[in-house]
């Protein structure tokens, strides 16, 4: 499994812990299915292990989604964004190849935020999606102006196995983003395993706060 000239192999490490440890949705995804983010908190462990395997199966960046959260988990929207991409980015610099993209599937500007700041070096923004707003107060509150990609740019696709494959007039210079990222600005978020459920997440959801 890997991409072509043609494409760029992404591959996305909370969906594939998911897939591997069978969350059960009230304890791991405190009970918001879609919310697999949340396995960044409560299976880190699986998550890092996901994301170590993508990149030895050829990935050339490790995606990580924006989702519609419900209830108390919109006020974890940061610090779980932030916690997967950190996950995602510890697996790449252990790694040493890859890169972390951020796909804007839903706008919101707090997770936009924290994927940047937890290692993000560009955004995509899949197609049907308007964030202009969202995208802007985003990169302003993780204090970044990483590429963004619109859909006329890069269109993403699924494969057979579950991979997703980026493509399109952009993709040259999303290659030269992921491999020349440049400087990124840490965030003082603190993500503990198995001790986070969204009332404690909701105290670090903004840059500089910590749990």
């Amino acid at each position: 499994m890997s991409g072509t000239a043609g494409d760029l192999l992404a591959l996305e490490p909370c969906s594939r812990a998911a897939s591997a440890c069978a969350p059960a949705p009230e304890r791991d995804l405190f009970g918001s299915p879609q919310a697999l983010c949340a396995l960044a908190a409560t299976r880190a462990a699986d998550v890092e292990a996901a994301a170590a395997a993508a990149l030895r199966d050829g990935a050339e960046a490790l995606l990580v989604e924006t989702r519609t959260l419900e209830g108390d988990l919109r006020e974890a929207a940061f610090a779980l964004a932030y916690a997967a991409a950190d996950l995602a980015r510890q697996a790449v610099v252990q790694a040493g190849c890859g890169a972390v993209v951020g796909l804007v599937r839903h706008a919101d500007a707090a997770q936009i935020a924290g994927l940047l700041a937890g290692g993000a070096v560009a955004l995509v923004v899949e197609a049907g999606v308007t964030a202009e707003e969202e995208i802007a107060e985003g990169q302003a509150e993780a204090g970044t102006d990483r590429p963004v990609f619109r859909a006329a740019e890069i269109a993403v696709r699924s494969d057979t196995a579950g991979a997703r494959r980026l493509s399109g007039p952009g993709l040259a210079r999303l290659r030269a983003a992921l491999a020349h990222p440049g400087p990124r600005r840490p965030a003082a978020v603190r993500v503990e395993e198995d001790t986070q459920t969204p009332s404690s997440l909701s105290a670090p959801n903004r840059l500089g706060s910590a749990a």
